[in-house]
């Protein structure tokens, strides 16, 4: 059974991160869109965005399930920790059989924030599929 799993990654420089607006809105943090090919199993899928704040990733978009299942969202930062560890992790609670939508605010509560989210689609048990597909995206 193949799994579906999305990185989306965003990378700054240490002096665009020194140079930030201290009244940043909404609009100035980088945004990563999630199409339907980057987060599927079966025919379950979910399209939506990812934005990467200071300290934490915001996952906001609609998630189209069948069968029952449940989406993860961890926070990385490969640049500031040199690996590919957790810094935290949220989930949509079980759905099944419909249109859901999908606001998960995933802490990245280390300096740099977050430069990496991993989406991932896990069956109605929080089990994962197999194999593992990894895609990376960048900012520039």
């Amino acid at each position: 059974m193949p799994q579906s799993r999305f990185v989306v990654a965003f990378a700054l420089t240490a002096s665009a991160a020194l140079a930030t607006a201290p009244t940043a809105t909404a609009a100035d943090y980088p945004k990563v869109e999630i199409i339907k090919q980057h987060l599927q199993y079966g025919a379950t899928y979910m399209t939506g965005e990812v934005a990467f704040y200071n300290r934490s990733a915001g996952v906001d978009g609609v998630a189209h399930i069948v069968g029952c299942r449940t989406i993860f969202a961890t926070t990385i930062n490969l640049e500031a920790t040199g690996k590919e560890e957790m810094i935290d992790e949220r989930s949509t609670s079980r759905k099944c059989d419909g249109d859901f939508p999908v606001h998960l605010n995933v802490p990245a509560d280390i300096a740099g924030g977050a430069d990496r989210v991993y989406l991932e689609l896990r069956d109605g048990d929080g089990k994962s599929f197999n194999p593992l597909v990894d895609m990376k995206y960048r900012l520039r």
